[in-house]
């Protein structure tokens, strides 16, 4: 039974002095617990100990003592303190004194007792009483402790009773509203974690005490986020207040120097996060000692330090100490013990003692599982050390079941993370999680073997990871721009104006931008989380990331291979290491597992791709080439080990990764032997996933031809003093791109691309297929993008392109001036990737058209913002159009990227550079191969093979071409 008590008369607790959150400058404790020694020595004199008063002092003196340190002292004057209140039926002091006392018993690390004397003390508290601090009080700390030892579930409800109590204006709602956001912080839940400290962010009071702490936790959120640059400014914002609420010698400015250190950690810089640790370490030794709980967090971090120089004898000396530590003050069944074992187990994993870290990991992945529930990231990563040493003892057996648990575990966490952020933040996101996937794959290459069971989930991620960010944007906006909601297409609409704005600032000279990109950026940004917000709320359910090569076995016939290229960082154990290495998924119909297949390092193919010939005999589509590598020796390294599976096969189904982007797989062979396009039907995927979709062959009427562009600005009245600020340019480095030295200071004429275009049109006039064209002047940038949002079913364009190599490593010098140099130059690789329209030159030779709202430079970002979403294929009948940036398992980023998220399902592109007169005749032979009756997939074949036959020793010629589905 509740008893019903008035706390009315008594001197109210602080309410935040009870919370874990909020700590004041540190006094002079020590004066305070003479002073209060002295009062009961006086008290006893002249009353005895039996009464209110010597009760009530002795509970302030147990307090001071608690601030001090002094725990079993403290203890003990609270228990004669609790027992006075009990004897004397002073059940209103006796409730402060057992929240008092559950406070001792916390930093004891006797959590349960803490609990039942927290709970026990609630219960005094009638209704009447339950708006007080002390029952406020009493609920936060009640709170804290169940986050302690891992009952988030348990917390949440108790932070938001006292929520829905305290006003806004109360100096405990910023401190409680950061234990919420923290505690679904520890859950995992970054989403909510994210969302409370972005609105207190938004309305708090930089001079809150707390303010600091407010902003060190948004700064860890977006450390686990990986998203690093944003979290170190919000840190260093974090000291500032931090030290002026504190001082720098306060501990939990330490505790604060420890979370920057964490960052610095994981970017790399290790002595810089040495220092930081070790200062953090020095800081709270000042006033407690190592049986304070932050001391073993620190000392995790300070000897990982070690661990990753390699010295790892200190390392493991330090956690040895920290785990006995931990043996004597904390709660060997919470959290933080555990911790400190599993650290420990680790570091005996990297010194290679798998024998010492196996009992420890065993028992500590139990301990964890049961505490923060078995779908926690913390708990699969204790899996997968636990599996590192299975792996290492020669019990992989053990291993896989557990690897699949924590695989499963990273893959709904990745699906959690992509449900409320944008494309920028999902992929800072990616980059952390990255490893496990990398770890997986790396096993059997490490060990050597070949582990079926482990390939499928190898290959099932893989299926997830390849174009991932590119697909999950794409779905969204398409699903959106369907929506029957006006609201919802509004806000789709602004933000693709928002989006354009940006393109069109970053394809201005820098001088001439009227707005600030990062602003504007900034704003896309928070439109952006809004739709995918959106989306998660109201089709989340139709989406997962999970995949199964199963299904995808229904949609192959017999004769049929699909091969999965990977690429990824070799991973020994916690090491990773400098290679990069590619492996090969084969499957078939019937089999029952897939097949991992060993190829090479990265360095390998680079040396083998940078072994070229230039052919400068034609005129050319664009720039200068990327003309094909010594196809011998790419043979030896990505298709000799294939070989021996691909007896029985017709049509092998492909998806390359990383550089395999720019290989022809088409023209590989050995000499004296047929290239691969004369033995098998070659069919490009973006995945192999694409084998689960219904191929859509494009309808040929209505199809759009662009070509025979005009480069040249035609209209006559151009105010030449207008350009004259852009003298100074030098037109000789205009056109550079990662492919030119020749081009010249403006783009040719290509009278090849009329007549393709006219040659095309003629075979569809034939057969009363109507077309539209877009020609010489009227083929321009603002006439294109009329067509987003009604686009074509197929769309030509003949024309030059462009592809700019990262310059990143360039310095960009006063001299750089010009529009030219914005795209060569710039940070996103789809500002560096375009095609030329009418009119293009004047800008690339003045930097700016001052009479058209359009530059004739259509870059592979504006081409992103298009909806082109009812157009089934382009042809990119231009050179280069299937480069770009190499990005991982996000494929290439440049024009193909460019199509496929404005909507376009089937792309044909080039790799290199082809002479005018074969591309038109590549082109003419693929349409009337089409026009004829044959699916849009074999007529590209059949043009390629045709092709072949004709220009045998030459497949500079038509070896380039690409169809991409």
């Amino acid at each position: 039974m509740v008893l019903k008590i008035n706390f009315s008369g008594i001197v109210l607790i602080v309410f935040m002095l009870l919370s874990i959150n909020c700590f004041s400058q540190q006094p002079d404790y020590s004066k305070k617990i003479e002073t209060y020694q002295k009062r009961l020595d006086s008290i006893e004199q002249i009353s005895g100990t039996e009464n209110l008063e010597y009760g009530k002092n002795l509970l302030r003196l147990s307090k001071e003592l608690r601030k001090e340190g002094n725990l079993y002292e403290a203890k003990e004057n609270n228990i004669k303190a609790n027992s006075i209140f009990s004897n004397l039926q002073y059940f209103n002091w006796l409730a402060v004194g057992q929240i008092n006392l559950s406070q001792i018993y916390r930093a004891l690390g006797k959590f349960d007792r803490a609990i039942s004397l927290q709970s026990e003390a609630l219960l005094y508290f009638g209704d009447e009483d339950k708006k007080t601090s002390n029952y406020l009080g009493g609920l936060n700390n009640l709170a804290i402790l169940y986050g302690e030892i891992g009952d988030y579930k348990n917390a949440i409800p108790i932070f938001k009773e006292i929520l829905s109590i305290l006003p806004e204006t109360h100096k405990g709602f910023l401190s409680v509203n950061i234990s919420l956001a923290e505690t679904y912080q520890r859950m995992g839940d970054y989403e909510n974690a994210l969302k409370i400290y972005l609105e207190l962010l938004d309305s708090g009071d930089k001079g809150h005490k707390d303010y600091w702490q407010l902003l060190q936790n948004l700064a860890f959120v977006y450390v686990k986020l990986g998203e690093f640059d944003k979290a170190m400014q919000i840190y260093d914002e974090a000291l500032v207040s931090c030290e002026t609420q504190l001082g720098q010698d306060h501990f939990l400015y330490g505790k604060l120097q420890n979370n920057v250190g964490k960052l610095y950690f994981q970017m790399g810089n290790i002595e810089k996060a040495q220092a930081l640790f070790k200062d953090a370490i020095d800081n709270l030794l000042i006033k407690y000692d190592t049986s304070k709980k932050e001391y073993g967090y620190y000392l995790n971090d300070y000897a990982a330090t070690f661990l990753y120089q390699g010295n790892y004898d200190k390392a493991i000396s330090l956690l040895e100490d920290n785990v006995d530590i931990g043996k004597e003050n904390l709660n060997k069944e919470g959290l933080d013990y555990w911790n400190r074992n599993y650290h420990l187990a680790n570091a005996y994993n990297m010194a290679g003692r798998y024998e010492e870290a196996k009992p420890i990991l065993e028992k500590a992945t139990t301990e964890i599982r049961n505490i923060l529930g078995e779908n926690h990231t913390t708990y699969a990563k204790m899996l997968n050390s636990l599996c590192e040493t299975y792996i290492a003892l020669d019990l992989v057996d053990k291993a896989i079941p557990l690897l699949e648990e924590s695989n499963s575990i990273f893959v709904s966490e990745l699906n959690n993370i992509f449900q409320f952020r944008s494309e920028q933040e999902k992929k800072a996101y990616l980059q952390l999680v990255l490893k496990h996937f990398d770890f997986l794959q790396s096993i059997p290459i490490v060990k050597n073997e070949d582990y079926p069971k482990l390939n499928n989930i190898n290959l099932n991620n893989q299926l997830m990871l390849k174009g991932l960010l590119l697909n999950n944007s794409k779905n969204i906006l398409e699903k959106l721009s369907k929506s029957n909601d006006t609201l919802i297409q509004n806000k789709v609409i602004a933000y693709r104006s928002e989006k354009s704005k940006i393109s069109s600032l970053l394809s201005q000279p820098f001088d001439d931008r009227d707005m600030d990109v990062d602003s504007l950026k900034e704003i896309v940004n928070r439109k952006e989380v809004d739709l995918v917000k959106y989306y998660s709320d109201n089709f989340g359910s139709d989406y997962s990331l999970n995949k199964d090569w199963k299904k995808l076995q229904d949609h192959l016939k017999k004769k049929e291979l699909a091969i999965e290229y990977s690429r990824f960082q070799l991973t020994k154990g916690n090491k990773v290491l400098d290679t990069v290495f590619y492996a090969a998924y084969l499957y078939q119909k019937n089999w029952e597992n897939p097949i991992m297949v060993p190829l090479f390092e990265d360095s390998q193919l680079k040396e083998a791709l940078s072994k070229k010939t230039i052919n400068q005999l034609y005129a050319s589509r664009g720039s200068k080439a990327v003309s094909k590598a010594d196809i011998k020796e790419v043979y030896e390294l990505l298709w000799a080990p294939i070989e021996t599976y691909v007896k029985d096969v017709e049509t092998i189904y492909f998806s390359p990764s990383g550089l395999l982007n720019q290989v022809p797989f088409a023209a590989i062979n050995l000499e004296g032997e047929p290239s691969l396009n004369e033995q098998f039907d070659l069919i490009q995927l973006s995945s192999t996933e694409q084998l689960n979709k219904v191929t859509v062959n494009p309808n040929l009427t209505g199809s759009m031809f662009i070509g025979g562009v005009n480069y040249d600005y035609s209209k006559e009245s151009l105010n030449t003093s207008d350009t004259l600020k852009y003298a100074n340019l030098n037109t000789d480095n205009i056109g550079n791109s990662g492919a030119s030295n020749n081009r010249g200071d403006n783009w040719a004429y290509l009278p090849g691309t009329l007549k393709e275009i006219e040659d095309i049109q003629a075979t569809l006039k034939s057969k009363n297929i109507k077309y539209s064209s877009l020609i010489g002047d009227q083929a321009t940038e603002s006439n294109f993008k009329k067509i987003s949002g009604n686009s074509p079913s197929v769309l030509h364009i003949a024309t030059h392109g462009f592809f700019f190599e990262d310059s990143k490593d360039l310095e960009k010098s006063d001299s750089d001036v010009g529009l030219e140099n914005e795209f060569k130059f710039a940070e996103n690789p789809l500002l560096r990737s375009g095609l030329l329209l009418a009119g293009a030159n004047h800008v690339w030779k003045n930097g700016v058209n001052l009479f058209e709202n359009e530059d004739g430079i259509l870059t592979a970002l504006e081409i992103s913002n298009l909806d082109l979403s009812n157009t089934d294929i382009v042809v990119l009948s231009a050179c280069e159009t299937g480069l770009g940036d190499i990005e991982g398992s996000e494929g290439v980023y440049g024009l193909q990227r460019a199509f496929k998220m404005a909507g376009v399902d089937i792309i044909v592109m080039s790799l290199w550079q082809v002479p005018d007169t074969e591309t038109a005749e590549f082109m003419n032979l693929f349409y009337l191969n089409w026009i004829q009756g044959l699916q849009v997939r074999q007529a590209f074949i059949q043009a390629q093979k045709t092709m072949q036959k004709k220009y045998e020793n030459d497949p500079l010629k038509w070896a380039a071409f690409v169809l991409l589905e």
